[in-house]
């Protein structure tokens, strides 16, 4: 890995890491949002005729590892760590509850490993210095199940990195004969967060009555005239992922699978980025969301192929935006960064 990504990763790891309070919530491939499951909601909501949507939450994130020697701001930012570079959080989803008289908030807890098949020698791992950053696997196969749901995830971090939007895609197979070879969208997750203190582990008051954030998830969706013009990408950085071999150094195909495949650095700050899909139009695979969201899932390539793009308009000219695209089920490429309308 190069001093220029070196640096780059030193800086994400130092606006990802934290304790980040938000609110969440889900929706169904077609952009509706779902209710919490009934087994956690009291009896009291629904003989109110109340329906609940959003979780109160707490993503308490870490980032580890440089190439550099650690310094004791790069290691406070990490958690104390010096070993090699990956990224994990824990994410507490509190349950509803009737009134503020609970003296502890009830949560379920859940736990990611990011990058476990993505990371290697000679490779940079796709992320931006202000915290955003593509999560998901190298080779693209869900299970027959939604417990087996593939998981993509696009972070979108405002240019200062203390708040953030991350969409969560989860896809299925499209049919049972083809499970590895064609894909389906099963739900989209969107978790609004900003930054609330130094990663603690978790270690943080919760609450679930009158959280910092308001509920989304029945809010106004962006409207699809918004989505229409031309948007130009104004800055960010495109990685693709291209064979090397054990030292680290450029592959040729007869290799003889010696090679292993991992991330390069193409551009960065690039004002044209031919590696990103287009989505500037509102069409049937476009799926429109609260909090000027917005996705688009293509599952039309067959043979393993699926790109998706997504974003978040910040303003009627500027938006947030990250893509990937698989062929053959793996990963070809991801773009992060932002656009503007020309």
């Amino acid at each position: 890995m190069s001093i220029a990504c070196d640096t780059l990763w030193n800086n994400f790891a130092s606006c990802v890491a934290g304790e980040w309070e938000g609110v969440t919530a889900t929706f169904s491939a077609s952009g509706e949002p779902l209710q919490l499951p009934q087994h956690i909601v009291p009896s009291a909501f629904r003989e109110w005729g109340v329906e609940l949507h959003d979780y109160q939450s707490i993503c308490s994130c870490k980032a580890t590892g440089s190439q550099a020697p650690p310094t004791p701001t790069t290691m406070a930012a990490a958690g104390g760590s010096t070993g090699a570079r990956s990224m994990s959080y824990k994410l507490k989803r509190m349950m509803p509850t009737v009134g503020c008289e609970a003296d502890a908030v009830a949560f379920m807890e859940e736990a990611s490993s990011l990058w476990q098949d993505l990371d290697g020698p000679g490779g940079e791992l796709p992320v931006l210095e202000n915290g955003s950053y593509f999560s998901g696997s190298r080779l693209l196969q869900p299970g027959p199940t939604p417990s087996k749901a593939a998981a993509l995830e696009m972070c979108l971090a405002a240019a200062d990195g203390r708040s953030r939007t991350r969409i969560l895609h989860r896809l299925g197979p499209a049919t049972a004969a083809a499970p590895s070879h064609s894909y389906s969208l099963l739900s989209i997750e969107i978790h609004k967060e900003r930054w609330d203190s130094p990663y603690r582990n978790g270690e943080v008051e919760l609450t679930q009555c009158g959280g910092a954030q308001p509920a989304f998830a029945t809010s106004p969706k962006l409207k699809a005239e918004e989505l229409h013009g031309q948007w130009v990408p104004s800055s960010g950085a495109a990685y693709k992922w291209c064979a090397v071999d054990p030292a680290g150094g450029a592959s040729s195909a007869g290799d003889g699978g010696a090679a292993k495949e991992v991330g390069r650095l193409l551009q960065v700050d690039a004002g044209e980025d031919s590696h990103r899909p287009s989505a500037a139009e509102h069409d049937s695979q476009t799926v429109l969301l609260p909090l000027g969201c917005w996705t688009r899932v293509d599952t039309s390539g067959g043979d393993g192929s699926l790109s998706v793009v997504c974003g978040v308009h910040i303003s009627s000219e500027q938006r947030l935006v990250g893509s990937c695209v698989y062929g053959n089920a793996q990963l070809q490429t991801v773009s992060l960064g932002v656009e503007h309308r020309a």
